[in-house]
């Protein structure tokens, strides 16, 4: 049967369904009521509410163009629908014809423009509907980005010397995979004011920069000697959250101590070499892309923006992926002119929580154009790095010049279980592809590969609850977390307890169900506590008699908490882990009296760079927090484990993508372990995430 119209009614409905947001419905009640009397304000009403939906699944705009000849809504996308009348189905409406629904919504000026200079709340460019303010941001950044591509820094490097340094710091070496794009990734760095840097982990992201940091301050002193007062560069390092943005200074920290030669009398890859003095010089710490710009709790604004821009000569910034269209115009906002603009990030990882796709609309904007002939040239004379014409046939654009992918994992080589299954997770477009995906798990599970090798095993599991009638394998769940675990539980100070928990981790897709978060949390204090139904003598005898002191309190020694929103007051920062001890044992080095009480609890956080040493907290000051056993994939973005268990819920979802399991597969240096139903690992290698933007397009117009 043909589905019904869509109509005002219908939406109400599907309010009622949990479809919409009372949001989306009172946006869209309040945009009507500012049409032109008389006007037919159906269609105003469905596009606005689809519009506030569509925001709050973080996309930019409405593709009313994508939405040709669909129905809606796709029940299978949903999720956990609020409210389904027993009984009475799942309601599906056919969507307006695009031609008739795009020249209604034209006909609505007084709330509907085509560019933003309208002052409407709603702006239609083409056949996609924005959010004035979304409009204005992808515009502005899409702009602010070509500009940059197309700027030299305030100082480029004459060519000679340029040259000479980057023989230097990237010396010849015999490469996997010709030509040498970290030596390339510099040479743009210091040309355009714009670079971006993309690739997996272990692809050598940070390491590029740390050379890079060398040339740029090198270049620095060169231009500076004889000058009365020698100013040092001004780097600003920066990350989305505080756990990537202390990553990424011990990763720029080990680059730049690394010797020319390892302990046991081998060169060492790692090392850069540089003149003494410079090697003095680098020592930039990188902190929170909020603090970076300034932002104060309750307010939008920053301290930095074009009218009060950042103290630098150089702006870097990790984890690009994680930055949503919002959060990058207020970047660009406040970089001051001339100032280098350095992007790192994976493309593939997961995308950022709120709207937007930025760092993957810019590499694939990248790709689509062409590289001009001037980089070309000098990747072959400067560099000495060949490189051949790309693009997909479009004009070269200096942007393509800005964009260089590091394809080539050290940490993971294209024959190591986790390169393998995680290249092959981003490749895999359609159900042969899975199959494949599957078999070869089942393979590398049954037949483990090199004990060199991060490991990657899959288990089977099918059922809707953990703790009745429950398939998932609680045993082989206990001995895991025991045989893990065991170091933390048996650590007697914080220092001891935060570098033992950092090694195991457990990750899901979801919060909430039976194998969200929470869930899993709870399974864990359970097991780990002895309170749980497997055998208490197993439990005791795996963690070598210790066991969790939980006497049902919200804070008990050795919880470890993970920080949901920012305190900035205590210094504290959504994503920071820390774990809680009793203050006796921190101070004797052991368990104190109070270990099981509330009473004398601390809960300690590693030092940051304004106060560098273990930091200690009265529990119940902290801002939100939960704990931390099991934490979301997404919150894991910009950590590394040394193992990792990987929980995918029982049945397919949305949120449950390739993005997602590839950013879980690769937080791993020695194994990663996958616990999923079939059907849903088979769906998510196939489901690509699908923001809806129109970012790549403005990046492409000249």
């Amino acid at each position: 049967m043909t589905p019904q119209l869509i109509s005002t009614e219908a939406i109400y409905t599907l309010h009622k369904h949990g479809v919409f947001s009372d949001l989306d419905i009172k946006f869209a009640e309040f945009v009507r009521r500012f049409a032109a009397s008389g006007d037919d304000t159906e269609s105003l009403f469905l596009a606005t509410a689809l519009l506030s939906r569509a925001v709050d699944k973080s996309h930019i705009c409405l593709d009313i163009g994508g939405l040709v000849g669909t129905t809606f809504p796709d029940w299978t996308r949903e999720g956990q629908v609020v409210t389904v009348p027993a009984g009475a189905g799942r309601p599906v409406y056919q969507l307006p014809a695009t031609d008739l629904w795009l020249s209604q919504l034209q006909g609505h000026r007084g709330v509907v423009s085509d560019s933003i200079d309208g002052r409407t709340p709603l702006v239609l460019h083409e056949d996609r509907l924005y959010l004035h303010r979304y409009r204005r941001y992808e515009q502005e950044v899409a702009g602010r980005l070509r500009q940059l591509a197309a700027t030299e820094p305030a100082t480029v490097p004459d060519s000679s010397w340029l040259r000479d340094a980057l023989a230097r710091v990237f010396p010849q070496q015999d490469l996997p995979l010709p030509p040498n794009w970290q030596k390339i990734a510099a040479l743009a760095a210091v040309r355009s004011c714009l670079t971006v840097i993309s690739g997996g982990p272990g692809t050598g992201k940070t390491s590029a920069v740390a050379r890079l940091l060398s040339l740029l301050e090198e270049h620095h002193q060169h231009r500076q000697q004889g000058a009365a007062s020698e100013a040092s560069l001004r780097v600003l390092l920066a990350a989305p959250t505080g756990k990537a943005a202390a990553r990424l200074n011990e990763s720029i920290d080990q680059a730049v101590a690394a010797e020319r030669v390892t302990e046991d009398g081998a060169p060492n890859p790692l090392y850069i070499d540089m003149p003494p003095e410079v090697r003095a010089a680098i020592h930039v710490r990188a902190g929170t892309i909020h603090r970076m710009l300034g932002t104060t709790p309750k307010s939008i604004r920053c301290r930095h923006d074009s009218t009060n821009p950042l103290d630098a000569d150089v702006v870097i910034i990790d984890e690009a992926s994680m930055i949503p269209l919002p959060l990058m115009h207020r970047v660009l906002e406040a970089l001051p002119e001339g100032a280098p603009l350095i992007l790192l990030g994976d493309m593939n990882q997961l995308t950022s929580v709120e709207p937007g796709f930025v760092l993957g609309d810019i590499c694939r904007a990248a790709a689509a154009a062409g590289r001009t002939t001037g980089f070309i040239d000098a990747c072959r004379e400067l560099a000495e790095e060949p490189i051949e014409p790309s693009g997909a046939g479009l004009e070269p654009l200096p942007l393509a010049d800005a964009c260089i992918q590091l394809t080539y994992s050290w940490r993971f080589p294209p024959d190591s279980p986790v390169g393998e299954i995680s290249a092959a997770v981003n490749t895999a477009a359609d159900t042969a592809a899975a199959d494949a995906i599957l078999q070869r798990l089942t393979e590398l599970t049954d037949t483990p590969a090199d004990s060199g090798q991060a490991q990657v095993t899959y288990r089977q599991i099918e059922t809707p609850s953990l703790r009745t009638g429950s398939k998932l394998p609680d045993s082989d769940l206990r001995d895991l977390l025991l045989a893990r675990l065991e170091p933390y539980l048996a650590a007697s100070t914080p220092d001891e307890a935060l570098a033992a928990f950092g090694k195991f981790r457990i990750l899901c897709a979801l919060n909430r169900g039976a194998f969200g978060v929470y869930e899993l949390n709870s399974l864990a204090e359970a097991i780990l506590s002895g309170e749980h139904e497997s055998d208490r003598a197993a439990v005791e005898a795996g963690a070598g008699g210790r066991l969790l002191a939980r006497v049902r309190q919200t804070f008990y020694e050795h919880r470890p908490i993970i920080v949901t929103r920012n305190h900035y007051g205590l210094g504290l920062f959504n994503g920071d882990i820390g774990v809680v001890m009793s203050a006796a044992s921190a101070a004797a080095g052991g368990a104190g009296d109070e270990a099981e009480s509330e009473i004398g609890l601390r809960a300690y956080f590693p030092g940051t760079e304004r106060d560098p040493g273990l930091r200690d907290f009265q529990p119940e000051l902290l801002p939100p927090h939960e704990t931390a056993f099991a934490m979301t994939v997404h919150k894991s973005q910009g950590s590394q484990f040394e193992e990792v268990l990987l929980v995918l819920p029982g049945t397919p979802s949305p949120v449950v993508t390739k993005e997602l399991l590839y950013t879980g597969i690769t937080r791993v240096s020695r194994a990663v372990h996958i616990w999923s139903a079939e059907s849903t690992l088979r769906q998510a290698i196939i489901t690509p995430t699908q923001r809806d933007t129109g970012l790549r397009d403005e990046l492409l117009e000249k």
